[in-house]
């Protein structure tokens, strides 16, 4: 009776029936608690319906059963990486190519939690282990070519993705990798049509409702524009991009803070100075543009009257803050260039930075550390308001109060601590999803 309940819950996980699947575990386990295949499907299930503390629960408990089951630590991963906990998947997968290593299944998993940490190469160079496997796996085929495309090769992820297709028409992840391929090479209405396609196949596939999205958002120019513009990003290293931003702005602020000592130099010295501000303001806006993708996108789709659809409430929202923010930092730059003051810049700089800080904060933080995240954002951006007003008033003003050696550079100290915070709290928090 106990195996009639469970090829019942299997054929009822085929059919993506997981509620009534449950039911017939519920009455196989019934009979036997531990159960190690029962645990792991009700795992399954569990997982699918977003119930991750039992689903996690379920599935120690068959590692428990079963310490050498390989498939138990291959669910327990799954789990993990269903609720973005990276670190721990990545140790239970490992458990599971320990004990299997020669399954295709198991290398894809590793892949795509490599993937979904966005580790392109690693992700790529776990699906080629899947495919020495199995070089017909359609997990491990689907993400080679989108860790291909994440890298750039969209020609050779476009290839595998059509010879995917012409080996299996009916399986929704192949669609979904095809149309995430035209997609990212700017063909939107052939896009759309994968996408539906996978979807039609199986309704729940989570990618492919992603890339309807996308889709639908490219249909409008700057969006795909800057949706092209990020995949051609996506060849700089994410752990690069951080980093890079933090130089180009201090650049920045250091070409503008200098511009009153070269300007009483001579007029070769002035051409100087504005060559090497142009220069360093493209290269900040070209980190700026790769930094805050999502503020951007979601500000163009929130003007939009079709485009607006597509955005949630939060969404919404931190657009609103984003074209208030972007409004402010036009103004300051004006008035930079105008007064020449450093001060003035350093306000159009946070300005821009907080764009991707409130996006992060309305969107990225969970909701129960929102007022945390938000604090933090609060005091930095403190910090560079004290600094500038400090730096005003030592250009302004006469009093030695002011213009004292350790007041100035406790001034900069304020600006340059309140930037970097700004320019590094994004990044901190989209690596803290991986670790949740």
């Amino acid at each position: 009776m106990r195996g009639t309940h469970i090829e019942r819950a299997r054929m009822l996980i085929s059919r993506n029936r997981h509620a009534l699947a449950e039911e017939q575990l519920s009455l196989a386990m019934a009979e036997d608690p531990e159960n190690p295949l029962a645990l792991l499907l009700l795992a399954l299930c569990l997982t699918k319906r977003e119930a991750f503390a039992e689903a996690s629960n379920a599935a120690e408990l068959a590692v428990r059963c079963g310490p050498d089951n390989s498939y138990a630590h291959y669910m327990r991963a799954h789990v993990f990486c269903e609720r973005h906990m990276y670190p721990e998947a990545r140790r239970a997968i490992r458990d599971s190519l320990r004990i299997e290593s020669a399954n295709p299944l198991y290398h894809a998993l590793a892949g795509r939690i490599e993937f979904n940490s966005e580790n392109w190469s690693d992700a790529l160079a776990a699906a080629e282990q899947g495919l020495a496997c199995n070089p017909q796996d359609e997990q491990c085929v689907n993400l080679r070519a989108l860790s291909l495309l994440q890298l750039g090769q969209a020609a050779q992820a476009d290839s595998i993705a059509v010879s995917a297709i012409s080996r299996t028409p009916e399986d929704a992840a192949t669609h979904n990798t095809r149309g995430w391929t035209l997609l990212m090479q700017g063909q939107t209405i052939p896009a759309l049509d994968h996408f539906r396609a996978a979807l039609h196949i199986d309704p729940t596939l989570d990618g492919a409702r992603q890339g309807m999205v996308q889709a639908l958002k490219a249909r409008f120019w700057p969006y795909r524009v800057l949706l092209l513009f990020s995949y051609r990003a996506n060849k700089v290293a994410v752990s690069w991009r951080g980093a890079l931003g933090v130089i180009c702005l201090l650049l920045l602020i250091s070409v503008v803070s200098v511009a009153g000592l070269t300007s009483t130099v001579g007029s070769l010295a002035i051409q100087h100075e504005y060559f090497l501000t142009v220069v360093s303001t493209l290269v900040a806006a070209y980190v700026y543009s790769l930094w805050a993708m999502a503020p951007l996108s979601d500000m163009l789709l929130h003007f939009h009257p079709d485009g607006r659809l597509a955005l949630s409430p939060e969404q919404h929202s931190a657009a609103r803050w984003s074209s208030w923010l972007l409004f402010a930092s036009a103004i300051t730059l004006v008035l930079s260039v105008l007064g020449r003051a450093a001060s003035w810049n350093s306000l159009t700089l946070t300005c821009l930075l907080l764009t991707r800080n409130v996006h992060a904060t309305l969107i990225v933080v969970p909701r129960a550390r929102r007022v945390v995240h938000g604090t933090v954002v609060a005091l930095a951006t403190l910090s560079v308001l004290l600094g500038a007003i400090g730096i005003a008033l030592a250009r302004h003003a006469h009093s030695p109060v002011f213009n004292s050696t350790g007041l100035q550079r406790s001034n900069l100290i304020f600006v340059v601590v309140g930037i970097i915070t700004l320019c590094v709290l994004p990044t901190v928090v989209n690596r803290s999803r991986y670790k949740r």
